[in-house]
């Protein structure tokens, strides 16, 4: 994933990342392994969010509570080993039911977005929301994607005006969560990439499809298969 998104990298830490990953997969590339990647980034990224924002305290407080879901409204790529994790949690935890729910929300997703360019789907987030939203709530919270653990707010006005304009208005916020989860993602991916992984980003949506749809993604994916579709805008 281009991590343009974020302003600062931190590159001995996306190093350290990479070397990880190149570690893991050496290790030996089962399906077990393949999620093993993707675990080990979000608990990198939780640990140093949390040592971070410990000491010292900070400033200003974060106003992100459970149940406010403005962000469940931004479009999020994600890297092919967070899909691979999200998919996995999917089918270790919905029911038939659920899953044939998501998979129309999904696909509901997919085809509102095709052939519009970034900014216009970014203009349309009020009628995008989240497929993983439920009844408000992240369904698959415990694995949610790096990027939605940078997300937070120091005043939850403007995440209020930002979804009633579909625009971004400048949300305050921290910077070190946007340096922490963009090195991690930038070693994740080159990581991935050196080992003959896929890794490119990936539209949440259609990842989840992709996954969902593949008789053996995690297997696929670690022995250097192709099962992701690549992120693709309209022209502006």
């Amino acid at each position: 994933m281009k991590t343009g998104i974020f302003s600062n990298i931190d590159e001995e830490l996306a190093r350290q990342k990479k070397e990880v990953v190149i570690k893991i997969i050496r290790e030996g590339r089962t399906a077990l392994k393949a999620l093993e990647i993707a675990l080990n980034a979000l608990v990198w990224a939780d640990q140093l969010i949390e040592l971070t924002e410990a000491e010292p305290p900070l400033k200003r407080p974060i106003v992100c509570q459970a149940g406010c879901n403005y962000c469940c409204f931004n479009q999020v790529e994600i890297a092919p080993p967070e899909a691979l994790l999200i998919g996995d949690y999917i089918e270790r935890n919905f029911s038939d039911a659920e899953k044939a729910a998501l998979i129309l929300e999904l696909d509901r997703a997919i085809q509102f977005k095709a052939g519009k360019t970034k900014v216009e789907i970014a203009g349309l987030r009020q009628e995008l929301r989240c497929p993983l939203l439920r009844d408000g709530w992240c369904s698959v919270y415990a694995v949610r994607p790096l990027i939605c653990r940078a997300m937070h707010s120091l005043e939850v006005g403007q995440c209020e005006r930002a979804f009633r304009l579909a625009r971004n208005t400048g949300v305050e916020h921290y910077t070190h969560r946007d340096e922490i989860v963009g090195s991690i993602l930038k070693g994740l991916l080159e990581g991935c990439r050196e080992m003959g992984c896929q890794a490119e980003p990936l539209d949440l949506a259609q990842a989840l499809r992709d996954f969902l749809e593949a008789p053996d993604p995690l297997e696929q994916w670690i022995q250097g298969e192709q099962i992701f579709c690549p992120l693709i805008y309209g022209e502006t």
